[in-house]
């Protein structure tokens, strides 16, 4: 319909019968036809910026040649979007074709060129179809935003949790072996340090199980991230890499595992020391 609407008006108006222009005065616009916004592709719009037709004030001479440079803008566009898509949106497309639409009301033909301006409701809903387009061009690149935000979020969950798999089926050979050396009743029998299970940090469950007269210690920053080793004792960190060191582990150090593994261990507020390094040594073997 559309084709046929611009091969009618481009023949009749554009070139009247006869095939010659016509030098019959064509009157005054009545209204302003704005230039359309470059395209937003730069390099879209630095290549088709030949064929950007001009603005045409209200009170200048009517001219069929504004509508052929409109028709011209309107089927380059429709051609870029055909072979590159992502070069130029529908909205803009749909912009032209509005723009060729409303010079049509202007140079509408007739005998002796008299001339048939549009009625306001008809520019009214032409200008409110423009707004509503764009509005629908901005709601559809906001969902394609929420869309992707979304896709990267479950992409990272994903990932997350395939970490957590490969550290746990690690950490079980671990438990096995710290296992013995605690039944070999030996406080100088090295454990091995196990890897982080969970992603995230464990602030929130020290802070929930921790004694009253104990404070929780200072958060560890940057969060460590699943896969990643505690820092041992033997190098003046919090990780008890010895029976013996397990067995006179402080408050405070369980604390700082539990920070840091993001796992309380079974500890509840109301348990002693005592129940709390046992709950810590399960979890390690």
């Amino acid at each position: 319909i559309e084709r046929n609407m611009i091969r009618r008006t481009s023949r009749r108006a554009v070139f009247p019968r006869g095939g010659a222009r016509s030098s019959k005065m064509l009157g005054n616009y009545q209204s302003t036809v704005p230039a359309l916004p470059p395209l937003e592709d730069a390099n879209a719009a630095a290549a088709f910026a030949a064929v950007q037709a001009n603005a045409v004030a209200a009170g200048t001479p009517r001219s069929f040649q504004d509508l052929e440079d409109a028709i011209k803008e309107e089927q380059a566009r429709k051609r870029l979007r055909r072979s590159l898509p992502a070069s130029v949106s529908a909205a803009e497309v749909a912009r032209a074709g509005l723009r060729r639409r409303q010079l049509e009301n202007e140079l509408a033909y007739g005998d002796g060129y008299v001339f048939a301006v549009a009625p306001l409701w008809a520019l009214q809903m032409q200008n409110q179809l423009q707004q509503n387009m764009a509005d629908l061009q901005n709601q559809l690149q906001q969902n394609m935003a929420d869309l992707q935000d979304n896709m990267a979020d479950r992409l990272e969950a994903i990932e997350n949790r395939l970490h957590s798999l490969t550290a746990i089926s690690k950490n079980e050979r671990v438990r096995k072996k710290n296992a013995r050396q605690f039944a070999a009743h030996d406080p100088n029998a090295l454990l091995s340090s196990l890897q982080k299970e969970i992603a995230g940090a464990g602030d929130a469950a020290a802070q929930a199980v921790a004694p009253a007269n104990t404070a929780v210690p200072a958060p560890l920053l940057p969060a460590p991230i699943i896969g990643t080793f505690p820092p041992l004792f033997s190098d003046n960190g919090f990780f008890p890499d010895t029976v013996g060191h397990v067995v006179r582990s402080t408050h405070a150090h369980i604390l700082e595992l539990i920070q840091f593994y993001n796992d309380d261990f079974g500890i509840v507020q109301a348990d002693a020391l005592g129940p709390r390094r046992i709950k810590f040594q399960s979890f390690l073997s």
